[in-house]
């Protein structure tokens, strides 16, 4: 029974570590025809990326298919 509870909590603990992990936030702007930021290095992780159109055209990114 003792083991069981161990293994339960091991169990546990590493999924609430692996939900704490923090999300990064990167802002990129965009201008007429280029980012404003050539080159971006970014370690392992997860990321929500923020893309601001500065008088960016609204087909920018978009295919012609």
């Amino acid at each position: 029974m003792k083991k069981l509870i161990t293994v339960f909590t091991l169990i546990l603990a590493i999924t609430f570590s692996a939900q704490a992990q923090e999300v990064k936030t990167i802002s990129l702007e965009q201008t007429k025809g280029e980012f404003t930021q050539k080159e971006v290095t970014l370690s392992e992780g997860s990321y929500v990326f923020n893309i601001s159109n500065n008088q960016a055209g609204t087909d920018v990114g978009r295919s012609s298919l």
